[in-house]
Parts: C-alpha cells; sequence; structure tokens
C-alpha cells in the first residue's frame, strides 16, 4: 500500500488559520502522507515559505475560471441563494427565516412595490416553507445541482494527484468551497467537510452537495448536522475546535510583556473591546467613544483603559466595500482620548481575505487572559473568554443603533434571536446590556468583581468548546488519516 494523497483546499484566512496554522497541518506534516494544498494565493512567497515542506505540493485554485462560471449560470445562483434560507423546518431555522425577511424586504418584493413583486416575495415564501417541510426536496435540490451545476474547472488536478480524501471547510456558503466539493465528488474522491464556525451548522442554509465524513466541533454542532442540515449521523465525527487549541495548550505570554508591547498601563484595569464586522456594525466608534468619554468623566472607574482589537474584516479586499472610513475613525478617537489603545492585526497575504500571521493568536490569548472585562456582539470571542474566565458582555443597544428590522442585517435584535447566540447568553455566563445605563453599571460591577458568573461562564465551556480542549487538531487529524485510508 503506498502512501495516502490528502487534498487541502483553503479559500480565505479563516480557513488557512483552522486548517494550517493549527495542530492539525502539524500533525500532518509528521505522518507518511502526501499533502496536496490547493489554496486562492498559493503563488504567495509568505504562503511557500510557510507552508511548505518535504511531503506537500502546493497547486493555486483557478478563482477567475470559477468567477466566469457563476457569471454564466445565473439560475445556478438563484438556486444557491434560495437554499442559503432552508433548512430542516421540523426545528429552530430562526436564523435562515430572519434572513429570507430581509432578502426579500432588500429585493423590494414587497406591496408598497406594486402587486407583482409582493408576489415574487410571498412565492419565495411558500417555495422555501415547502423545501423545508419535505426532505425529498431538499435532497431533490443538491441532486439538480450537482448534476446541472458541477464545473469541471480542476479535473486535471483530480486526476493529476488521485486524492484519498478531499478536505474543505463548508457545507454551505461559500461558494468556491461547495464547487470544489461538487467536483472532487465527480471525480470520484471522498470529501471530508471540517465545520469552521459555530454558526454554520443552524445560520448558513442548507448544504450545497453530500459529503462522505464531516467532522464537527461539539454534540452540539453534530445535533445541528443531524436535525436541520439532514445530515446521516454515522457520517459525523465530533472533533473539537481546533483553533482554540493554543489558548489551552500555549504558554501565554506574560502580563508585563503583553502591555509593554501594546502600550497599555499594567496599573489600570483594561476593558477589552473584540469589535464585529463594519458590514454588520459599523457604529464600533461611537462605542469606542462613549466608553472613552464615560472613563474620562468617571462614570466608569477613572483608573480604566480601553483596548480595542480591529476585526480582520476591516480589511476585506473587495472592490464593492472598503472600510477605511471606519478605520480612520478608530484612529482619530485613539489620538483624542489617552485611555483608548487600538490593537490591529497584522495580516499576511495580499490575495486573500483574513490570513492573519502565527502570533496574532498568541496576543488573542494573552489579552483574554490579562485583561479585566470584554465586551462584544454575539460572536465566538464570548466563548473564547468563557475559556480564560474572563467576564464579557453583549452590545444590544437597539434603540441607539439598528438599521430597519427587515431591510438589513445591522440590526443587533437579529443577532439576538439566533440560535447560537441564544444557546450561550440563556447560560447567564455573558450579560446582554439594552440601553447605556445597564452598559455603564455592568462595566463598573465587573470592574469592581471579575469573578461574577464564574461558573455560568463554565457551562459556555462545556457546551461549546466540549471534550477535547488542547487536543482538538491531533484529533482532527488523526480521524482524517483514518479516513484517507
Amino acid at each position: 500500500m503506498g502512501k495516502k494523497n490528502i487534498l487541502i483546499y483553503v479559500n480565505d484566512g479563516f480557513a488557512i488559520r483552522y486548517l494550517l496554522r493549527s495542530d492539525i497541518y502539524k500533525n500532518l506534516l509528521s505522518t507518511d502522507c502526501n499533502i496536496v494544498l490547493v489554496s486562492h494565493n498559493a503563488d504567495e512567497e509568505y504562503f511557500k515559505r510557510k507552508f511548505m515542506a518535504q511531503n506537500v505540493t502546493l497547486e493555486s485554485c483557478k478563482v477567475e475560471e470559477y468567477e466566469k462560471y457563476i457569471r454564466k449560470n445565473k439560475l445556478q445562483r438563484i438556486l444557491r441563494i434560495f437554499r442559503s434560507f432552508i433548512l430542516n423546518g421540523d426545528y429552530d431555522t430562526q436564523t435562515v427565516d430572519d434572513f429570507r425577511e430581509i432578502y426579500i424586504y432588500q429585493q423590494g418584493w414587497v406591496i408598497e412595490n406594486g402587486f407583482i413583486n409582493y408576489a415574487t416575495g410571498l412565492l419565495w415564501r411558500i417555495l422555501s416553507k415547502i423545501f423545508m417541510k419535505v426532505k425529498f426536496l431538499r435532497l431533490l435540490l443538491i441532486k439538480f445541482e450537482y448534476i446541472f451545476y458541477t464545473p469541471n474547472i480542476h479535473g486535471e488536478l483530480f486526476q493529476k494527484y488521485k486524492p484519498d480524501l478531499v478536505v474543505v471547510t463548508a457545507l454551505c456558503g461559500f461558494e468556491y468551497n461547495e464547487f470544489f466539493a461538487r467536483e472532487a465528488i465527480k471525480n470520484k474522491c471522498k470529501v471530508c467537510t471540517i465545520i469552521l464556525s459555530w454558526d454554520n451548522t443552524s445560520g448558513m442554509g442548507y448544504p450545497g452537495y453530500i459529503s462522505n465524513f464531516i467532522v464537527s466541533w461539539t454534540n452540539q454542532m453534530k445535533k445541528e448536522l443531524i436535525e436541520l442540515n439532514d445530515v446521516d449521523p454515522k457520517k459525523i465525527y465530533i472533533g473539537g475546535i481546533a483553533h482554540f487549541d493554543h489558548y489551552f495548550n500555549n504558554k501565554v505570554i506574560s502580563k508585563n510583556e503583553l502591555f509593554n508591547k501594546l502600550d497599555l498601563d499594567i496599573n489600570k484595569k483594561t476593558i477589552f473591546y473584540a469589535t464585529k464586522s463594519p458590514r454588520r456594525f459599523p457604529w464600533g466608534p461611537d462605542i469606542v467613544k462613549f466608553i472613552a468619554e464615560s472613563i474620562k468623566s468617571k462614570k466608569i472607574n477613572s483608573n480604566t483603559q480601553l483596548l480595542v482589537r480591529i476585526h480582520p474584516l476591516h480589511y476585506r479586499k473587495s472592490k464593492k466595500k472598503d472600510f477605511s472610513d471606519i478605520l480612520k475613525k478608530y484612529d482619530d478617537i485613539e489620538k483624542q482620548y489617552e485611555n483608548v489603545i487600538i490593537n490591529r492585526p497584522k495580516i499576511s497575504s495580499k490575495k486573500i481575505n483574513f490570513d492573519m500571521e502565527d502570533d496574532e493568536m498568541s496576543i488573542t490569548a494573552a489579552i483574554l487572559n490579562h485583561s479585566d472585562l470584554m465586551i462584544n456582539m454575539f460572536s465566538t470571542m464570548i466563548i473564547e473568554a468563557a475559556i480564560f474566565n474572563l467576564p464579557s458582555i453583549n452590545i444590544c443597544l437597539k434603540d441607539e443603533f439598528r438599521g430597519d428590522e427587515k431591510k438589513t442585517k445591522q440590526d443587533i435584535m437579529v443577532e439576538h434571536r439566533q440560535t447560537h447566540s441564544k444557546r450561550v447568553y440563556e447560560t447567564g455566563g455573558v450579560r446582554n446590556i439594552y440601553n447605556y445605563d445597564q452598559f455603564v453599571e455592568s462595566i463598573n460591577e465587573f470592574l469592581n468583581d471579575k469573578n461574577i458568573d464564574s461558573e455560568k461562564r463554565l457551562k459556555i465551556v462545556n457546551n461549546e468548546v466540549g471534550i477535547f480542549r488542547g487536543n482538538a487538531g491531533p484529533n482532527i487529524s488523526k480521524i482524517l488519516i483514518n479516513l484517507a485510508n
């Protein structure tokens, strides 16, 4: 029996972080498997230096070919969008239901725009509900896309390497990922899908292909795969969360070293504000300014500093949207207030989105370990803070910062209703605040006693991290090797 070939497809920086910058890749390199990395930025020098090894081959994804294919096939785009708003309707589908209503409103399919538009929106709702009730139709939709909308763009690649296993990172929601998986299946390759994020199984819509194997984070995610996504439970392996391993294993850099590196005052309490996607929440600078003013006016403990970490989505490479105006607001606030420190992530790639350098994970771990309070908006950072027993607050200022509920995902109450968000805050391990008075009161309360709600934060860790704490990477790599065999 010869060496096994494992082909790994990475389409953005989050996939690179999860698969290649974690112990998954490190452990695969120590085996006698041949590894083929297919990436959108395989030709970048930093990528070659970082990930090339003796048993590794780099190949470029034909992104432009995918873009041409999408432009030519408008029906496929409609089907993909339609599929993003359906799951098994016998269970809680609040997230995709909200997103469907937002989409219908954004398309102008409302009565104010005439009967034909309203009828179009009504038809979209009715068809969605029918598909959500009938499993046969959902599976037929997958089959239809597989037969009629599987491009043959990387056929030569699959024939060249004949991989024993192809690894991708999403069942749906990431367009090229679905195309690549369907191509692999059509070329008679086994596909293993490693779920990338905690909301993928309840909020991204129905799968775009039938994967041979799926690696979930936890039992809870496995449950959602079975109930919402109609996945055969025999195909699911619980792997843990690979990019959280360093939170449990690596020695966190000291407080002195971190504070010197980020120019923080070691004698002050530290509020850590983990910003959100600027597209979903463009009002981050307003929050920062309010906290800074509250510290200055002594409404918040005056011996406090605010550390603001910029979300990598602010640096998205897109022709349609640039967030430099929001970044400038953060810069201006930092200059205006001596109690505000901005931490900007270092981005490795010039061609691919969100790929941050290795030491960014170490910095994040140290910030979580040495801060006194975290402020956030319904993201995985709540889970990460709970790992370090760091109290956290969800900003839910629905009256101050709120887009039209039917028009945009910028409405924070949409996030508040989402399945995965509710599951976390209902533990009591994170506090939701709904007005500025609550906000200031909660900040001062946690700054005075960091241990409030400690046991409830442990419940978040138990529910959302699961049993593979610190060894998810080795566990997942072992699963992949066994599947390749």
